[in-house]
This record gives C-alpha cells, sequence and structure tokens, in this order.
C-alpha cells in the first residue's frame, strides 16, 4: 500500500468514527492532510472522488465544498458532464449551509454546461439542482429566474412522465409550480398560455369543466373518493339524463355503503402497500387537478375584471 492510500484510508477511518464536522476538521490527521495533498487531486482522482462522496453523506457541507473546488479546479476543461454535475453537488451544499450567494454563484457556473442528461441519476441530480436554483432566487425576490427554473424543471419532468418514470401526478405539480409563479410574477398571460397551450391531460386546458369531471371520472374518482359530488350527480359522469331525474341523494349513503366497489376493496381493509400506494397516488393526482382548476379561475376572474 502506498503513503498517500494509507493517508486516505486513515482520514476516512476517522471521518466515519467522527459525527461533528468542526471536530473532524481540528483533527491533526486531517489538517496534516489536507496541507500535504489539496493540491494532488489529479494525481489520485479515485481515491478523492471516495472521500468528497464519504464527506456529502457525513453532511461535513464546508469540507464538501473545499475538495470540489479542489476536484473542479482539476478536471479536464473537455469533460462538462463532469464539471456540472460537480457543481451541482458543491451548489447542494452551499443550501444546505444557507450561503446562497454562493449559491447563485456557483449555480451560474454550472449552467454554462448545460448538458441532456440520459441516466435517471443524472435527470434527478439536475432537478434537485434547478430547484435549489428556483428557492434561492425567490429568496432574492428574483421571480423571473424562478419561473425560467421552473420551466427546465417541467421540461425535465415531461421527459420522465414520458418515459414512464414517475406518476404523473408529480407531473401536474410542476405544472401547477410554474402556473403558481406566473401568477405570483402577475404574468397571467403566460400562466394562461401554459394551460391553454400544454395542458391537455385531463382537458385541464378545456373551457367546460365537465370534459375535466368525464377524464377524472374516467380516472376512476368516483371509485377512489366514492361520498363526493360526482356520485351526487351522476348525469355529469354518464351524460345521461335518466340519472339525472331519478337518482335520489337520499338513497345515496345507503346504496354506497352496500355496493361501491371501494368498500369493498378499501384501502382500510386491504393490508397491503401496494394498494395504499395506489390510493396516495390517485389522491395526489385529483387534488393537483384541482389545484390547476382554481388556478384557472383565479386566471380567468382576472381577465374578467
Amino acid at each position: 500500500m502506498s503513503g498517500i492510500e494509507r493517508d486516505f484510508d486513515k482520514v476516512i477511518a476517522l471521518a466515519e468514527c467522527t459525527q461533528d464536522e468542526t471536530v473532524f476538521q481540528n483533527h491533526q490527521v486531517y489538517k496534516r492532510f489536507k496541507s500535504k495533498y489539496h493540491s494532488q487531486v489529479a494525481q489520485a482522482a479515485t481515491h478523492f472522488g471516495n472521500m468528497y462522496r464519504l464527506l456529502r453523506s457525513k453532511k461535513f457541507y464546508n469540507e464538501h465544498v473545499f475538495w470540489g473546488i479542489k476536484i473542479l479546479e482539476n478536471q479536464r476543461l473537455g469533460n462538462k458532464e463532469d464539471r456540472a454535475y460537480t457543481l451541482y453537488l458543491i451548489v447542494n451544499s452551499f443550501h444546505n449551509l444557507n450561503d446562497y450567494e454562493n449559491v447563485l454563484k456557483y449555480g451560474k457556473k454550472a449552467l454554462e454546461h448545460d448538458i441532456q442528461p440520459n441516466k435517471l441519476t443524472d435527470t434527478k441530480a439536475k432537478r434537485r439542482f434547478l430547484e435549489i436554483m428556483l428557492d434561492t432566487s425567490l429568496v432574492f425576490q428574483q421571480k423571473q429566474d424562478a419561473i425560467e427554473y421552473a420551466k427546465e424543471i417541467l421540461k425535465l419532468d415531461v421527459i420522465r412522465c414520458n418515459k414512464k418514470e414517475f406518476e404523473k401526478f408529480y407531473l401536474l405539480q410542476s405544472y401547477h409550480n410554474l402556473i403558481e409563479l406566473q401568477i405570483a410574477n402577475g404574468d397571467f398571460k403566460s400562466a394562461q398560455k401554459t394551460i391553454n397551450k400544454h395542458l391537455s391531460i385531463f382537458n385541464l386546458n378545456s373551457m367546460d369543466r365537465d370534459e375535466v369531471i368525464l377524464s377524472i371520472a374516467k380516472e376512476g374518482y368516483g371509485k377512489i373518493l366514492p361520498w363526493n359530488h360526482l356520485l351526487v350527480e351522476p348525469h355529469k359522469i354518464t351524460g345521461s339524463e335518466g340519472a339525472k331525474i331519478y337518482e335520489d341523494p337520499k338513497l345515496l349513503k345507503k346504496r354506497l355503503f352496500e355496493d361501491h366497489d371501494f368498500f369493498k376493496n378499501s384501502p382500510w381493509n386491504i393490508t397491503g402497500k401496494d394498494t395504499m400506494r395506489f390510493w396516495y397516488k390517485m389522491v395526489h393526482l385529483y387534488y393537483f387537478i384541482g389545484k390547476i382548476c382554481w388556478q384557472k379561475y383565479e386566471i380567468n376572474l382576472h381577465f374578467e375584471l
């Protein structure tokens, strides 16, 4: 084992058994190591990479930033993916340190290396980076920048949803977040455009509310949430005038309790994580549909005034 390998093993062992970053920083073993190797990152990239990941997992964010910058200084300029990923991690550590000035400073450096990730892990890393930039922009009241980051997050989520890598309610949440920022910034025209041009899912771009109701009914709304206005007014689901005339609301509770599929296969009666997860997912889906419908109301109200 070489001398550098032994020194790395000592520092890694020290980090693993130390819970406080200040104690780790002031330990003589680490101080000697830091003084000796701070300029040799390129000569021991693998070892530094392992230590870098460990510092992050231990939440030693100050030292994680220090070595991240050293790694960045020694990375090849042509490898923009590695540089961008390192910058994402540095930005994340600055965010955890509440150092928002450096979040923006290094975040802008990361944006100079605009990459389109293919792997799921890289996509998640870029998305988390964009979320941090969005939040930090709002700290400094840079609302237009926050909107641009929300748009980039939405682009990533559309790709992931098309690949079926995550649930539709996450995509609706991203749409909701973008529209909310546009409304807060007083840009009702862009908010309206976001809905009308892009939100065809569940007919959310329709001006006819019954088209939305029909879409979520087909998605199982009546089975997941049986005591709701869709069942009180079943003609909204079936379009049947007969149902509208002969439905008796007084008999609704009794009929629902006795006959409805929800109670035969209720997540509260079936012990299974998959069942509960499905119910939770669907409720979140309807929640964000409702939130976006309310945003449509706010937008339309603005233009009517």
